[in-house]
């Protein structure tokens, strides 16, 4: 009896799911997403003129994933990139003191990273009706760093021994250079489903950081500002999910 009673509830579950359009999402409930992205880093800090960094001297990013779904709404997500950053006041005609300061720096970046993205739409179960899904997340992680700074081009004519810069030199060369740093990723995105397994993104991630020495240089440029640098990127996921209703084998 107890077996009958089992069959006989197992059979209004599948009913249920394959005949309410809003009962499918229940069947997607859980799964993994697989994720492979391209992009590039760009940095944000005093050897560059713009608050949203310089597009002059990037390099690419890649980037692997792997998220865990949670809910219709909910994935958590880890995440590996790496790439490049690099800055260097060469470049810049205007100020012109820039060219006359001449610092730079160059580091690679190796990222480890987890966070958590809301599906505004809740569409994690799978696309109905639009294709198109934007989503937002937060998180935590660690940044690996080689930072190579360099001052060796600076015009000691105009900046000479008694000047803020030479003086914050001798401060920032005997502070020893940050080898990992915790990083603090928050962004936006948004999903293109080519079919409910597989996905195109696109987004972009600011990092929050606690240093001003991603460059290598703090009191000899500004060290009331924090350095930072955000990423943008593109890829595709691919979904498998896990069905969290099963129908009796002797039902199939």
């Amino acid at each position: 009896m107890t077996d009958m009673n089992t069959i006989i509830k197992s059979l209004l579950v599948c009913f249920s799911i394959f005949n309410v359009s809003s009962s499918y999402a229940q069947i997607k409930l859980s799964g993994f997403e697989y994720g492979l992205k391209a992009g590039t880093f760009i940095y944000q800090g005093d050897l560059v003129r713009s608050r949203f960094g310089s597009f002059k001297l990037i390099s690419p990013m890649v980037a692997i994933s792997v998220g865990k779904l949670l809910n219709p709404s909910l994935t958590a997500r880890v995440n590996f990139a790496s790439g490049r950053l690099t800055a260097d006041e060469a470049i810049y005609q205007n100020p012109v003191w820039k060219q006359q300061r001449n610092f730079a720096f160059s580091t690679p970046v190796k990222e480890l990273s987890a966070d958590l993205i809301w599906n505004i739409r809740g569409k994690n179960a799978g696309y109905f009706g639009s294709r198109v899904s934007p989503y937002l997340f937060a998180g935590a992680g660690i940044s690996f760093l080689n930072i190579r700074r360099d001052w060796s081009r600076m015009n000691s004519e105009i900046f000479g021994p008694e000047s803020d810069v030479v003086k914050g030199l001798e401060i920032d060369a005997v502070n020893p250079l940050p080898k990992l740093i915790p990083v603090f990723p928050a962004g936006a995105g948004i999903r293109y489903y080519l079919s409910p397994q597989i996905s195109l993104i696109a987004e972009g991630a600011y990092r929050f950081l606690t240093t001003d020495y991603l460059d290598g240089f703090k009191y000899a440029a500004n060290n009331k500002r924090k350095d930072s640098y955000y990423g943008l990127s593109a890829g595709i996921v691919y979904t498998i999910y896990h069905d969290k209703y099963k129908c009796p084998t002797a039902l199939r």
